[in-house]
């Protein structure tokens, strides 16, 4: 209940800046005190690179791929050495298959999910 209260406080505040930023960006506030006015131009700057959500997502996409390719290659060698350490033994060979498999998984989900980020994009882009 309390996560519940403290999370719908947070997306409050936050789209209330949001929309309070939105509402300021290139406008232009004048303020008068004693017969001089003062004009205040208020502009806000983008702080993501990219300019459309496919440039963006591409990003995102590409720092995922990359940070999790050392990741992947180490699991790999990790389960090559789980099979040396098993020494025939099945309940050990039965865990070192275990790591194999979801290794394999989890490569194919990065892996898979940068090349379905590119179909999509291209797909999009062509209609």
């Amino acid at each position: 209940m309390k996560k519940t209260i403290l999370t719908r406080i947070f997306l409050n505040s936050f789209f209330t800046l949001v929309m309070f930023a939105t509402m300021l960006s290139g406008s232009h506030i004048a303020h008068a005190t004693d017969g001089a006015s003062t004009t205040i131009t208020i502009d806000l700057q983008n702080p993501i690179s990219a300019n459309t959500f496919q440039q963006f997502i591409d990003s995102v996409m590409t720092g995922v791929v990359e940070l999790l390719t050392p990741v992947i290659v180490l699991m790999f060698l990790w389960t090559g050495f789980l099979f040396i350490k098993a020494q025939g033994n099945g309940e050990k060979l039965g865990e070192a298959k275990k790591a194999l498999m979801y290794t394999i998984i989890g490569a194919a989900l990065v892996l898979g999910a940068d090349g379905l980020s590119k179909v999509l994009e291209s797909t999009f882009t062509g209609i």
